[in-house]
């Protein structure tokens, strides 16, 4: 069972599915209305670790059947969405195993 917070972009089955993981949301349910969390996967790609970490995650979560995805990707293409979207998840994420094919992406902040 993992514990700890988790910062992303999911719809509310996922967000269940996370927490039936054991892992818990410190924020507000809906974390992706936060700025910090919009700017983190869709802003300056050099910025989203900060962002990320500002709200003090242990995970980072992302739904790849999400239509957030595709909006930040537009928004500007070489964020952080993007890259995890195509498989280039930054150095500062380590993927947690049984996540790699699905639509829920989930990464222990190193």
């Amino acid at each position: 069972m993992m514990k700890g917070g988790i910062a992303g972009l999911m719809k509310q089955a996922q967000q269940m599915q996370a927490n039936s993981l054991g892992m818990t949301q410190q924020a507000a349910e809906a974390t992706r209305t936060q700025n910090s969390q919009i700017d983190a996967f869709s802003g300056d790609p050099a910025k989203a670790e900060a962002l990320v970490r500002s709200n003090r995650s242990d995970y980072l979560v992302m739904c790849r059947a999400s239509g957030e995805t595709s909006v930040y990707a537009k928004r500007r293409a070489d964020n952080l969405s993007s890259a995890i979207d195509q498989g280039h998840a930054p150095g500062w994420l380590v993927p947690v195993p049984g996540f790699a094919d699905g639509a829920l992406l989930v990464y222990r902040l190193r």
